[in-house]
């Protein structure tokens, strides 16, 4: 069970006072790395803690944290050429460095936390299938948007993902600010892919 009752609070991204202005880096992923986090501690399902999180993961706010160690990781030189390139730029725009953070905070808990860049959605739906969560960067906005995914279900023959969405529900051009929703299978998977930003 994903505990995102605390979250309830940030349906719409702009209620989190962010410690700087967020671009290429979305508020969207903190609250998605968040939401599993406090599916193993509970605590973590808050505004605060979603603060926290940003301060601790952003080199560029706040005191030292996950974000500096990750600068300083060969495997993500890569990214830290296009951090440095960019001011705006922000950790949270990567989902590896969402892996990283979700490593360290889970660590004493021995939940072991896999990154797939380019997966398959048959393993994403094993995932799902065995009762654990995902997190999920996709193109259902124009500057990119991190979801959860937490399961999967069939109505009328037609595959549905249930979604943590924080924007609210996409199926509605996020009118609807509720973040418990379900995408349809297939569009999902058509709005999903490389980072047209990158």
């Amino acid at each position: 069970m994903i505990h995102a009752s605390g979250l309830k609070g940030i349906e719409q991204n702009n209620k989190i006072k962010a410690v700087g202005p967020i671009q290429y880096g979305s508020v969207c992923g903190y609250i998605a790395a968040m939401v599993l986090t406090s599916s193993v501690i509970p605590e973590y399902s808050s505004v605060d803690v979603v603060r926290w999180f940003i301060d601790w993961m952003e080199p560029r706010f706040g005191e030292k944290g996950i974000g500096e160690k990750i600068l300083k990781m060969p495997k993500f030189q890569w990214i830290v050429s296009l951090w440095k390139s960019k001011p705006e730029i922000r950790l949270g725009r990567f989902l590896e460095c969402y892996a990283e953070a979700l490593k360290e905070i889970l660590s004493e808990f021995k939940v072991e936390v896999n990154l797939r860049v380019n997966g398959e959605w048959e393993e994403l739906d094993l995932v799902l299938k065995s009762g654990r969560a995902v997190m999920l960067g996709t193109s259902l906005t124009d500057s990119g948007h991190f979801i959860v995914l937490t399961g999967i279900e069939i109505i009328g023959g037609v595959k549905l993902y249930n979604v943590i969405d924080s924007n609210g529900n996409w199926n509605s051009g996020y009118k609807d600010k509720g973040i418990y929703n379900r995408y349809e299978a297939a569009k999902l998977v058509a709005h999903c892919g490389r980072d047209k930003n990158a």
